[in-house]
C-alpha cells in the first residue's frame, strides 16, 4: 500500500467517526468539535484530489 492510500483510509476512518460524532452527541460542543474535525478531514480529501478551491 502507497501512503497515498494509507492517508485516505485514515481520513476516510475519520470521517465516518466524526460524522456518527455529529449526529449521535448528545452535547451540542461535542457535536460542533466534531464538525470541525468532519470538515477539515473533508478538505484533506479535496487536496489529495488537487481539487480546485477557487477558479484561477
Amino acid at each position: 500500500m502507497s501512503l497515498n492510500e494509507i492517508i485516505f483510509i485514515v481520513l476516510s476512518v475519520v470521517s465516518i467517526v466524526t460524522a456518527l460524532g455529529v449526529i449521535l452527541s448528545k452535547n451540542p460542543v461535542n457535536s460542533v468539535l466534531s464538525l470541525i474535525v468532519l470538515f477539515f478531514s473533508i478538505t484533506c480529501h479535496y487536496v489529495m484530489l488537487n481539487a480546485q478551491f477557487w477558479p484561477l
